[in-house]
């Protein structure tokens, strides 16, 4: 929908080629009880004064709010406000101290390491050293299911256990993080880093209104929308597009979908998909009182004998709560398809509300209502072998249909990545 507008405000002439029966995905939220419940937390997250002005150009200024940055950790047995990474400091003074060493000592002996990294093995030694490798190993099995060794690079972007670290207190690491070495090493609280971000979400409604929006916003710059519609070949040799109804001549092409189905779609393999893990998760939602859930929009649960990984308060940031003062939150389990957890999602749920209690999330002692709705793919996850499978499919792609079939960066994850992307590839200005 993005490109869609953006092509058509660069003076394009523009034909959207939708396959579901709506547009926008899983903006659109769930209704539970007397609740709509979003796909996740799903904010417009770290956005620059750029995306800020974009967005409130197409859907208006009026209806996106910026709502701050809210977020708090559990390591350790202790929970950590206004950090949703890792705080090594639990671990404490010494400790911290020993694994900023280890790694300061490895950025300066390999500021650029040789070989490229290969796996999320390489990317925890890189980014942890020795200090930190077994536990970050530990909780990579814990988010993704897998093995280090079993995933590719980009699967890092998939978990806030990578990049700068919480060793220090906050004057500590704002003076260290003066130098630009340090700034990459360590980590500080958002609001006094010097950066301008927004954190962005529909005022006083639902990712629904703006999924509306956006529609109205494609039809005010004249975008044609053909819906349920499924492309049935596709000629790049005479820039052809072919429906069950017709065909379309093209200049461009832009293929914004799952890039494993265009895979499927253009080359008639499987390569993406073989080389992906698709990662299963139950979301467990609970009703509470409003009063006893933490100030937070998100908690990450880094307790590796915890279930639990994200906990997600939605009575806080798109204000789902009922007229006696209720409200929901919501606990994503990672777990393996056919396991008892999986064809039995709601067995668990008082062990897991009991690590929403252990966490600080919430101070009731119990909940007054809960569902547990099982997802058969929350992510998609890179596997070790899956950027060069990307790098063979794009090269089939383009000697199969030429330049004028534009493919997204396969491994973007926020909305934020996914408009700089854009950018980069001159969708967007």
């Amino acid at each position: 929908m993005i490109a869609a507008y953006a092509l058509a405000k660069q003076g394009h002439s523009v034909l959207l080629v939708e396959a579901m029966s709506k547009l926008g995905g899983f903006m659109s939220p769930i209704r539970w009880r007397d609740f709509w419940i979003d796909k996740g937390p799903q904010f417009f997250d770290n956005f620059e004064d750029n995306d800020r002005a974009f967005f409130d150009e197409m859907v208006g200024a009026d209806l996106l709010e910026s709502i701050g940055f809210s977020y708090a950790s559990f390591m350790n047995g202790k929970k950590t406000d206004n950090f949703a990474i890792p705080d090594w400091r639990t671990r404490g003074p010494d400790f911290a101290k020993a694994a900023f060493a280890d790694i300061l000592a490895d950025r300066i002996a390999n500021p650029d390491p040789a070989n490229p990294l290969k796996d999320i093995s390489d990317v925890v030694m890189r980014d942890g050293g020795v200090a930190l490798n077994a536990e970050l190993s530990q909780l990579v099995r814990k988010f993704l299911r897998r093995t280090p060794e079993e995933l590719g690079t980009a699967a890092g972007h998939m978990m806030t256990l990578f990049g700068r670290k919480l060793f220090f207190d906050q004057d500590v690491s704002i003076n260290l993080k003066q130098s630009p070495l340090l700034d990459g090493i360590l980590a500080a609280e958002k609001a006094t880093v010097g950066e301008t971000r927004y954190n962005l979400y529909p005022r006083g409604t639902s990712l629904e209104t703006i999924r509306l929006a956006m529609e109205g916003a494609l039809k005010r710059v004249g975008v044609d929308v053909k819906m349920e519609t499924q492309i049935k070949a596709l000629d790049g040799h005479a820039r052809i597009c072919t429906f069950e109804e017709g065909s379309v001549g093209y200049e461009q092409i832009f293929f914004g979908g799952d890039c494993r189905e265009t895979e499927k779609q253009l080359l008639g393999t499987d390569a993406l998909s073989q080389n992906t893990h698709l990662l299963p998760e139950i979301f467990h939602c609970f009703v509470v009182p409003t009063a006893a859930v933490d100030d937070a929009y998100y908690l990450i649960d880094y307790d590796p004998n915890h279930l639990s990984t994200r906990m997600t308060n939605f009575c806080n940031y798109m204000d789902a709560r009922d007229s006696d003062g209720n409200g929901v939150i919501c606990v994503e389990q990672p777990v393996d398809r056919e396991t008892a957890e999986w064809e039995h999602p709601d067995r668990l749920q008082d062990k897991i509300f009991q690590e929403v209690r252990e966490t600080g999330n919430v101070t009731c002692d119990t909940y007054l209502a809960a569902k547990s709705f099982p997802i058969p793919v929350t992510y998609k996850v890179p596997l070790a072998g899956f950027a060069t499978a990307w790098d063979d499919v794009q090269n089939r792609i383009k000697d199969q249909f030429g330049d004028n079939v534009i493919l997204p960066d396969a491994t973007t994850l926020t909305r934020k990545q996914t408009m700089d992307n854009l950018r980069q590839l001159g969708v967007m200005q």
